[in-house]
């Protein structure tokens, strides 16, 4: 609710000579997108998480961002092969270092 103020004489004409004219800048966040995981990332989140005790995995999640769902489709999308994926994407991150080692 506006309160205006009265002249000092106790009249008011009605103008809108006392009030601020502001208009409010909104300003919007840039829109969304989607975090990528890549599989190295998800190999060693998931071998951390696999090593750890129940208060330890839910320190990890948190650390991380994470939430339990994370696992569980990591686990499905790696599928039975899940060791064999795991070493792979293990393997291509130490390739990857070795790589980046050898640049001058």
């Amino acid at each position: 609710m506006q309160t205006t103020k009265a002249a000092p004489d106790g009249s008011y004409d009605g103008s809108m000579e006392n009030r601020k004219e502001t208009s409010p800048e909104i300003e919007l966040p840039p829109k969304a997108t989607r975090r990528i995981i890549p599989p190295s990332y998800k190999a060693r989140i998931h071998e951390e998480y696999d090593s750890l005790d129940t208060k330890g995995k839910g320190a990890l999640l948190r650390r991380e961002g994470l939430y339990t769902s994370h696992i569980s489709s990591w686990r499905k999308a790696f599928g039975a092969n899940a060791d064999a994926s795991l070493a792979k994407a293990l393997r291509t991150k130490a390739q990857a270092g070795e790589l980046q080692d050898q640049i001058p």
